[in-house]
């Protein structure tokens, strides 16, 4: 839905040149948009994409001023400006809406809750806008603001402004800006993509703890280099195709097999203690995280597992166990009884000689309060 508003002041001179303009639009062929389209398609850096992309967008639509904002964790933010105050795109501003004093807010929000577009031929003269701040101050005249999608995601909103003539925005020249938001979006939303697998990237090389991909077979499709080391391979470029299987023994193949891997695809997630037992290298414990990957149809695809380095704590604990062992030996060759208890008249300890006494051994008594002994 568009309101397309009409200037008072027109000639019919003026008339005939706002009929030629739009005539002149019709010829634009279509190699003009699919070159323009290409330039777009480009770009995968989201920087460099939103710059490139506002000039394109400004030079086909007739805007002397154009301006993106994007959906984000801040709610709608002014992202990317151009036009006869920065003739070079700023992009990546983070202006959140309600700071931005370069368009018409009201037109903006109107547009983000109907999701309408808005094309104005004479805004300050007519249409349900003349009232706005932003339009009497400038007293605007084309104004187009459209929202930018692609499929059932939306980016956010193209805000255009051309305050030499009216009726800039010809249909012809819509029809022209509605090709290119349409690789706009696609290539924002590779941008996206882009940039997140980059950081995820970095996040998963420098990890201390092993990430990883299996296909339903098994089949390793991604291992980082924590991962790697484990399993002992050179390289995580090496690991890749190999059985994830291949780095375990024979009885935890079969669990993994039978068991957990069920478990997994079934709950969703598993989480246990593996030993990986690679050949020719030392059994590694683990503690391994499992979790589903679905596909876009919902259906089984692949399992990540997240599997951490447990071979301090196992060590600890075996130190613990020979230390409490030999202080137990310290107290057994004791030859009085002893008896130890903890805040809670809890018994810790209970020597041999106690045991002599009472009949009772450790087992039955450690633990249990002392009144009920």
């Amino acid at each position: 839905y568009s309101f397309l508003g009409r200037d008072p002041d027109r000639t019919e001179s003026d008339k005939g040149t706002i009929s030629s303009s739009s005539t002149a639009a019709k010829t634009l062929d279509f190699l003009t948009i699919a070159k323009a389209s290409q330039a777009i398609s480009r770009e995968i850096n989201l920087q460099r994409l939103l710059s490139s992309m506002m000039s394109i967008i400004i030079e086909n639509a007739g805007a002397i001023d154009g301006h993106l904002l994007l959906f984000g964790d801040q709610g709608i933010t002014l992202e990317a400006s151009i036009g006869e105050a920065n003739p070079r795109a700023k992009v990546l501003q983070s202006i959140p809406l309600d700071d931005c004093k370069e368009i018409s807010k009201t037109i903006v929000s109107y547009v983000a809750r109907t999701e309408e577009n808005v094309i104005l031929s004479n805004a300050y003269a007519d249409g349900p806008f003349t009232e706005d701040p932003h339009i009497k101050k400038n007293r605007t005249k084309s104004v187009l603001c459209t929202p930018v999608y692609h499929k059932n995601r939306k980016y956010g909103f193209l805000y255009l402004e051309n305050n030499l003539v009216s009726g800039a925005f010809t249909e012809e020249r819509f029809k022209v800006l509605e090709v290119l938001l349409s690789q706009a979006a696609i290539s924002m939303e590779n941008a996206y993509l882009y940039e997140r697998s980059n950081r995820f990237q970095q996040v998963v090389e420098v990890s201390s703890q092993g990430l990883g991909w299996i296909d339903l077979n098994g089949d390793i499709q991604f291992i980082n280099a924590a991962l790697c080391r484990m399993y002992g391979e050179r390289s995580p470029t090496q690991a890749q195709g190999k059985s994830f299987f291949n780095f375990y023994s024979n009885n935890t193949r079969e669990l993994l097999r039978n068991e957990i891997i069920p478990a997994t695809l079934n709950d969703g997630k598993w989480f246990g203690e593996l030993v990986i037992d690679a050949e020719d290298h030392t059994p590694i414990p683990t503690i391994h995280s499992l979790t589903l990957l679905r596909d876009e149809d919902g259906k089984p695809a692949y399992l990540t597992s997240v599997v951490t380095d447990i071979s301090d704590r196992k060590r600890s604990e075996e130190d613990l166990r020979k230390l409490q062992r030999h202080l137990q030996s310290i107290v057994d060759s004791m030859p009085s009884t002893l008896v130890g208890i903890n805040s809670s008249y809890e018994i810790t300890m209970w020597n041999r000689e106690a045991q002599k006494q009472t009949g009772l051994v450790s087992q039955e008594v450690v633990g249990r309060p002392l009144g009920h002994v």
